[in-house]
């Protein structure tokens, strides 16, 4: 415990947060993204269930101190009032200190009784712990995971604003005092899950190994796979942005047509990088060397699904696979394909 915290309170007996595993994950990994700039954000939803997580820039760029840009702060407000739900907790990251509220936490509470969670980075597993802040004390409340998440489709994260949207001025929360700003110092890239469905007509060609060696060979790890038969309403779910597409039933037709094989990929900005080595969406427009520039001439029968966001990969991981499923483990040589 740090010498300017002051002691808990006894736990509170209310109603527990319920945050869904995805949610949850996004969080932390939101967290470790940033670090070791502190990292912030709001759950919000309706009850006591979080169904929206908001990630929200550190326009400072600071270890010790969080600037939100007020432009942002009030459209984030609008977004979640417009649709109905309540502002649940903010979270923000400690990245070298301990899941408790320091002093500052409490003095710098802008959000007054809003729970307040903080995840702990000063140890390889993270602590999660919520809070309620007082100006002179704090009070640990009750939170837990739940499973089988049905949030909206294309809202259970909404993405990040750049820093540089306007001026920073909204004082957040600090841990320590202000020490040196590492804001002109490269960050390190980005570590993500992107999910990639590897189609029916990939499946019937035999290209399914073919094409994985490919993401592999580039450095990307399988954090899940499997093949499953496509049923019309897990169908419907992936492709509802599409739902008043002409198109939609030739989409759904196709991608229940016959087995899929569906995986989840980790690494280094992987959204991005497995969108590059798909190419354009039709086989004959996509460059040479890209999956689709070399196996495909069609642009339905385009052999490969993959995220076009974090924001896409991380509500097609939860409808696709249980947070279970998805595995984090480490490589043996990684060390010679990230940076340190």
């Amino acid at each position: 415990m740090n010498a300017d915290e002051p002691a808990p309170e006894p736990d509170s007996t209310g109603d527990p947060l319920e945050i869904p595993g995805p949610i949850l994950r996004e969080m932390i990994e939101h967290c470790r993204r940033e670090a070791p700039i502190e990292a912030c954000g709001l759950l919000t939803g309706r009850g006591r269930r979080a169904d929206v997580l908001y990630r929200l820039s550190n326009a400072a760029a600071s270890q010790t101190r969080y600037d939100v840009d007020p432009a942002e702060l009030i459209a984030t407000h609008r977004d979640f009032r417009e649709r109905g739900m309540n502002l649940l907790a903010i979270y923000h990251s400690h990245p070298k200190w301990s899941a408790v509220p320091s002093e500052t936490d409490l003095r710098e509470n802008h959000y007054e009784d809003v729970p307040r969670i903080i995840v702990s980075l000063q140890s390889p597993e993270e602590e999660v712990r919520v809070w309620r802040l007082d100006p002179d004390r704090y009070e640990e409340l009750p939170w837990r995971v739940v499973d089988g998440w049905t949030g909206p489709p294309g809202i259970a994260i909404l993405p990040d604003r750049p820093p540089e949207a306007g001026p920073a001025r909204h004082r957040r929360s600090t841990t320590e005092p202000t020490r040196t700003d590492h804001s002109d110092q490269s960050r390190p890239p980005v570590m993500q899950r992107t999910l990639v469905i590897f189609k029916p007509d990939c499946v019937q060609r035999r290209l399914v190994g073919q094409i994985l060696q490919r993401f592999e060979a580039k450095g990307l790890r399988i954090a899940a796979l499997k093949m499953i038969q496509v049923g019309r309403e897990l169908g419907e779910q992936h492709y509802a942005e599409h739902k008043e597409r002409p198109f939609f039933p030739g989409l759904i037709g196709f991608i229940t047509g016959g087995p899929v094989v569906v995986g989840v990929l980790a690494g280094p900005e992987a959204v991005s990088v497995v969108r590059g080595m798909m190419g354009k969406t039709s086989g004959i427009e996509a460059a040479p060397g890209t999956i689709r520039g070399d196996f495909s001439v069609s642009k339905q029968n385009n052999l490969i699904h993959g995220s076009d966001s974090p924001e896409s990969a991380a509500r097609e991981i939860a409808l696709w696979f249980k947070a279970e499923d998805v595995l984090d483990y480490d490589l043996a040589g990684s060390g010679w394909v990230y940076e340190a």
